[in-house]
């Protein structure tokens, strides 16, 4: 896997991006069940835990985030767009 930072430039002028490329170990790694996780304090910006997933439909997805979320955490997904 490959993270970086840096900004990217459009009409508005330039905003900060976050980048994450993933190769196919992780990826197998996801199919099989295995999140991949990392904190972007490590990069330099402010302190936040990324989780990276993998599940055949969006349910699937918020029922393996369930042990991870507090009870106050906002999924956003395609059936509920501005969270659930």
């Amino acid at each position: 896997m490959i993270k970086g930072v840096g900004l990217v430039r459009d009409k508005s002028g330039e905003r900060p991006l976050l980048i994450i490329g993933i190769d196919g170990e992780n990826v197998t790694r996801m199919v099989a069940g295995e999140p991949i996780t990392f904190e972007v304090a490590d990069m330099g910006l402010a302190p936040m835990q990324v989780v990276m997933l993998y599940g055949d439909h969006e349910a699937d997805l918020v029922t393996m985030l369930g042990p991870l979320l507090s009870p106050h955490a906002v999924i956003h997904d395609q059936q509920t767009p501005n969270g659930g």
